[in-house]
């Protein structure tokens, strides 16, 4: 039976804040297109993304993975994820197999999910025990009950009355001294001998696209087993209020625009050991109280800390309702002429008559000042290391990512004018001051407006944020010497399309591959080979370069030989590429490829002129003049190089660097349709003169005029052949291909259903029309290949079939059904065998294989689901050309609607 193995999956992130990394091991996860992306942060190999997750029919929109109890140092196997259809899926990681499924799906919300959040119940001895919160545009926030082998359960409903809820977070409320003792009033104790586990009562926190930050609350509750292992009985210190019911508990004013982000942090649990005190952290505060922090459009982040506080029952004299309550409670104190204004607010969770109510204070720790773009991102550092202290990593818009981490002041005071520093309020606990420790950004131009997350990787060593164009930026922690400060480093991340692949091809030896999409780039996927820690060879492939970056979606490319390309997109122009010289030598020197050309009469490098769609070669004396140091004043740390950096470094590039720096230069622009390209074709010389070399395009089309196939001559810059091209459809041409020794045959097919077969000429080098098949399908044909002999040809359509037709007799041979369209279609030869893969509009890739010597009885050997393929339209399909080790192996390239660029190698054995 055959088998298949992923090799490299390339796919960008979601254009939100949609990424966790679980701080244990280091594993990110992030949401791209329909699908969930999972990758290492912390590989040694730097391997990237290894595993998607399907499921979702909607584009992810929220991803968090569980809270875990700060006594349980295992990593979270559960991961929670909303999209933009409103649907919330609840996957889980087998410990045994460490493969992952999904556990359950949370229904109800109408409109796109907005935010997820968990919160741990129990240290997980008994059983899987945890609370989901989802909130969605619908205006309204749900909480989920979840146990071991029990369906969900919703046990709440809020309504947010027509605010959209953007962020949640969560956190146990301050541990009172009752808690900590487990004490209960009377009125709710029972006279039972069960062991009993104790739950303090839950803050989430909520911002939204109302200015204030809302805080719910939960009253504190217990569970008490009364028979089965996972039966429970719960009870609460209100013997009234049903557990894990939130009620408003307060509403914090601040900020003057929508609150994107949150993040919740105890420093010292209250469990933590009596060394683990406050100025182990450098941060005065107590054990077990919370910080949260939020993040706004407004540019600023702000810091809350809550505590316990005594129930203030003279306030409450003569009060009929708990927020009256909260209103009487509100206190303020004026500062100086000069400084910050704190306001404390104390807040009730329970019923204000009762005298087992809890009472809590919030007040306002920090106003953080330093980003000038809207904050996109907050995450508290995981305290891995107490000598690392209180960290906290901010994204923004503006394309920087701060580090804050507080400083010990001898008096409180409002500092200098300072865009990096803070302003510690009046009258609050702390005696520190933030300020900002390190940043991280870009200095390109063309950074796609930012960053958003802010994800601390495995034990805080590592620090992530995607940006715009759905690329990954990173940089590590380098261990510093006693005495020196600590820096930081940037590593190489995860790349991918942000729009539809259309198209992916290699090279003509399979060294390396060409992806082309909606996203307006072409990108260059290749092997970045070296020896690993212990000496071992190790092969990971990477994004090496972008040829292109155009203003138009890129609908498909050609090779014309090893080193360059042509490309065609929504305009009327076909545009030809040539590599250059930095490029030859850096996949040589990081992927170990030989090339004839030792790119010397090269250009070094190309950019794109201002207001200008073009890429302009530029010579080495240009480029020197052009480059811009690596580092610039501020500290700030960042990834940039120039748009013609001389130097070939030693690892893939980075985003900054893939940005402008690895672009092709133009070397030919070709006229001729009259509107946006569909398909593109090259007939490489192959031994021939350069003059052989034939370039076949076509375009949409909705009358004949248009739907023809033209021929241009790349040496020569312009069209040949008929003047009104290649005849023969009434409708858009999706796909034109060569055939045959020296390209003896010319495909088309059409949304007209037919296919029409052209012949070259050996006086004119030209083609002929030769043969038609009308009404091939019954649908729109999509895709067409020969054979690696050019005896058969395959069309692709929507009409759910695959049909095998002759050259020789030019009829039909075989046809193949599916159950979905069929949409793309690959063929080659290996260990004796003919290997067919089709590609169906449901994402599936299926491979069939039969005897060199037979014409017909393709046979299906191996289905390629969505675990391993695509989750959604399959666009194209390539075989590398270079031989594998193994004789029976294939290599398989694909690109999809989803998004991602996949290699897949594929056994064929039988």
């Amino acid at each position: 039976m055959a088998t298949a193995r992923s090799v490299y999956i390339s796919a960008a992130a979601n254009r939100a804040d949609v990424a966790d990394c679980r701080a244990p091991d280091g594993l990110l996860a992030f949401g791209s297109a329909h699908l969930v992306a999972l990758c290492e942060s912390n590989s040694p190999t730097a391997h990237g993304i290894h595993k998607t997750l399907a499921g979702h029919e909607g584009n992810l929109t929220a991803l968090r993975f569980s809270k875990t109890p700060s006594s349980n140092p295992t990593p979270s196997r559960h991961l929670v994820t909303g999209d933009s259809l409103g649907q919330v899926r609840l996957w889980k990681q087998h410990s045994k197999t460490q493969q992952w499924s999904t556990r359950a799906v949370l229904s109800g919300h109408v409109k796109s999910i907005s935010a997820v959040a968990t919160v741990a119940l129990g240290d997980g001895s008994n059983g899987d025990h945890f609370l989901v919160f989802t909130a969605s545009s619908d205006a309204s926030i749900r909480v989920w009950r979840i146990r071991t082998d029990a369906e969900p359960e919703l046990v709440q409903k809020i309504d947010t009355k027509g605010k959209i809820p953007l962020s949640l977070e969560t956190s146990f409320l301050p541990a009172s001294s009752s808690q900590s003792q487990g004490v209960f009033p009377p009125s709710s104790r029972l006279l039972l001998t069960n062991p009993v586990c104790f739950f303090p009562g839950v803050a989430l926190a909520v911002g939204s696209t109302d200015k204030r930050l809302a805080i719910y609350a939960s009253p504190t509750a217990s569970s008490i087993k009364v028979g089965h292992p996972n039966q429970f009985l719960l009870i609460t210190a209100r013997a009234h209020i049903s557990p894990f019911q939130f009620t408003k508990s307060l509403s914090l004013e601040g900020h003057s625009d929508w609150i994107r982000c949150l993040s919740f942090i105890t420093p010292i649990p209250a469990d933590a050991p009596s060394s683990s005190t406050s100025t182990s952290l450098n941060y005065d505060i107590a054990s077990s109280e919370v910080l949260l922090a939020s993040g706004s459009q407004d540019n600023y982040i702000r810091l809350w800390r809550f505590s316990p506080a005594p129930v203030r029952t003279d306030s409450m004299t003569g009060l009929t309702s708990g927020l009256e309550a909260l209103d009487a409670l509100d206190q303020s104190t004026s500062s100086a002429e000069g400084e910050l204004r704190l306001k404390s607010h104390q807040f009730i969770v329970g019923d204000p008559s009762s005298p087992s109510c809890e009472s809590f204070a919030c007040a306002s720790e920090a106003v953080l000042l330093g980003h000038d773009a809207w904050v996109t991102g907050l995450r508290w550092s995981p305290l891995v290391d107490p000598k690392d202290g209180l960290r906290l990593l901010s994204a923004s818009a503006d394309r920087s990512m701060i580090l804050w981490t507080p400083t010990p002041v001898v008096a409180t005071s409002v500092p200098d004018e300072d865009t990096s520093q803070s302003s510690t309020l009046k009258g609050a606990s702390s005696s520190s001051i933030w300020t900002s420790s390190r940043r991280f950004g870009e200095f390109s131009s063309a950074t796609n407006l930012g960053f958003f997350g802010a994800l601390w990787g495995f034990n805080a060593r590592t620090v992530l944020a995607n940006g715009w164009g759905g690329s990954w930026h990173a940089w590590r922690r380098k261990e510093a010497e006693e005495g020196e400060a600590e820096s930081w480093d940037p590593i190489v991340a995860t790349t991918g399309h942000f729009g539809e692949v259309r198209c992916a091809e290699w090279e003509p030896e399979g060294e390396y591959l060409m992806s082309a999409g909606h996203d307006m780039a072409t990108r260059l996927h290749g092997p970045w080979r070296r020896k690993g820690p212990h000496g071992a060879q190790i092969e990971t492939w990477h994004e090496l370069a972008r040829p292109q970056i155009h203003g138009y979606p890129l609908s498909s490319i050609a090779f014309l030989d090893r080193l360059s390309f042509v490309s065609g997109a929504d305009e009327k122009i076909v545009r030809v590429f040539s590599a250059p010289g930095n490029l030859v030598k850096s996949l040589n020197q990081l992927s170990q490829i030989e090339f004839v050309q030792d790119g010397e009469d090269r250009p070094m490098a190309a950019n794109v002129p201002p207001l200008g769609l073009s890429n302009r070669a530029i010579g080495k004396s240009d480029a020197e003049e052009e480059q811009i140091p690596k580092e610039a004043e501020g500290g700030l740390y960042t990834t940039a190089f120039s748009n013609a950096s001389l130097t070939v470094p030693d690892h893939p590039p980075y985003e900054e660097h893939l940005l402008g720096s690895t672009l092709w230069p133009e070397i030919e622009k070709l006229y001729g349709h009259g509107y946006e390209l569909l398909s593109i074709a090259a007939r490489r010389s192959e031994g021939r003169s350069s003059s052989s070399q034939l370039i076949a395009t076509s375009c949409k089309a909705t009358v004949e005029q248009h739907a023809v196939v033209r021929l241009f001559e790349p040496k020569l810059g312009k069209m040949v052949g008929p003047k009104d091209g290649l005849k023969g459809h009434s409708l858009s041409i999706t796909k034109v291909v060569f055939g045959g020794e020296g390209g003896k045959w010319l495909l088309s097919v059409s949304r007209d259903r037919s296919w029409r077969v052209f012949k070259r000429t050996e006086d004119e080098d030209l083609y002929r029309p030769h043969k038609a098949g009308v009404k091939a399908h019954a649908r729109i044909i999509w895709d067409a290949c020969f054979s690696p002999d050019a005896e058969t040809f395959f069309t692709a359509s929507r009409d759910k079939s695959v049909k095998v037709w002759s050259t020789s007799t030019w009829h039909e041979i075989e046809t193949i059904k599916f159950e979905e369209a069929a949409t793309a279609v690959a063929c080659t030869r290996n260990g004796g065998k003919d290997v067919l893969a089709v590609g169906l509009e449901n994402g599936e890739i299926r491979v069939f294989v039969k005897p060199i010597e037979r014409v017909e009885g393709w046979k299906e050997v191996v289905v390629l689901g969505p675990e391993i393929a695509h989750v959604q339209t399959v666009t194209s399909l390539s075989f590398c050309p270079k031989k594998m080790e193994d004789a029976l192996t294939v290599r398989l390239a694909s690109g999809s609607e989803d998004r991602s660029v996949r290699i897949i190698d594929v056994s064929i054995w039988t």
